[in-house]
């Protein structure tokens, strides 16, 4: 048995509980980081899981039926990557406030936070315009302008962005960028 820590509001717990209880969130927060493009921030987030943990343990021990340690901890680290996710997300643009492709700046921002992204030497005009061949053929057909709604509004959202951009990638790829 390993030895009793005191914890915050006054409690004691067991100290391999406690980090058995967090490392067992790891490959949830890796699998989520990686599907985001940030695997290499999954030590940065675990390290804020374990603080977010330890700081919790007070409303942990006040439950009247106090849940296992493994699945409040499991709690606790979902909510601390939904809130390192909400600040960090790859496809937010520092700064700005992005609701759709269409609200999407023409010059791309000077630097990147963004460890898994490529950055591309792209003409911003170029770039632009193509978007707009793109948009183009989508309105054109049955339905188009509700599904470029849904298409530029969810290619910015970090989940259901993943089949909105394979989406677009495909109409990119056949759009004909010599007409327009």
């Amino acid at each position: 048995m390993s030895p009793m820590i005191p914890g915050p509001g006054g409690i004691e717990i067991d100290q391999d509980e406690f980090m058995s209880a967090v490392d067992a969130q790891k490959p949830m927060v890796r699998t989520r980081l990686a599907r985001m493009g940030w695997s290499s921030k999954t030590e940065e987030v675990m390290a804020t899981v374990i603080s977010d943990a330890w700081e919790s343990l007070g409303r942990w021990s006040s439950k009247p039926e106090r849940p296992p340690l493994v699945a409040w901890v499991c709690g606790v680290a979902r909510n601390t990557l939904h809130e390192w996710n909400r600040r960090e997300r790859p496809g937010r643009i520092p700064g700005g406030t992005a609701q759709s492709l269409d609200d999407l700046p023409i010059d791309p921002p000077a630097t990147t936070d963004q460890p898994d992204a490529q950055v591309l030497n792209v003409d911003p005009q170029a770039a632009a315009d193509l978007i707009g061949l793109v948009r183009a053929k989508v309105i054109a057909q049955p339905g188009g302008v509700a599904r470029w709604a849904r298409l530029s509004r969810d290619a910015l959202h970090e989940t259901r962005g993943i089949s909105a951009r394979a989406e677009l990638r495909a109409l990119l790829f056949s759009t004909d960028r010599s007409t327009g």
